[in-house]
């Protein structure tokens, strides 16, 4: 008979560890950092395509007749395109980073 608050080791039990408590596989950590990088060098791809897009406006926004709205206009496509262009470069070389860890 046990007393309160006791409790009698099992053999069986040690043998079966909870699974919150046993170590973990590998593998799926893994797949999601791959994901990841796969995420990261699609994300830089479209922030390119979206430089395109910018540059793209400013080419059919000249016209004979400039005017102070269209000059500003240009210059905002302008400074989108360039910050655009950044925002794909870091996107880029963070997942060719990360990917090179898998090759």
């Amino acid at each position: 008979m046990h007393r309160c608050g006791q409790f009698s080791r099992n053999e069986n039990s040690m043998s079966n560890p909870l699974p919150y408590a046993s170590a973990h596989d590998e593998k799926p950590l893994q797949k999601m950092r791959l994901w990841g990088a796969i995420v990261l060098l699609l994300s830089g791809v479209a922030m390119a395509i979206v430089t395109g897009c910018f540059l793209i406006g400013v080419m059919l926004s000249h016209s004979p007749n400039i005017t102070a709205n269209l000059t500003f206009l240009i210059k905002v496509l302008y400074v989108l395109a360039f910050l655009s262009a950044i925002a794909s470069a870091i996107l880029l070389c963070l997942g060719v980073r990360k990917m090179s860890r898998f090759l």
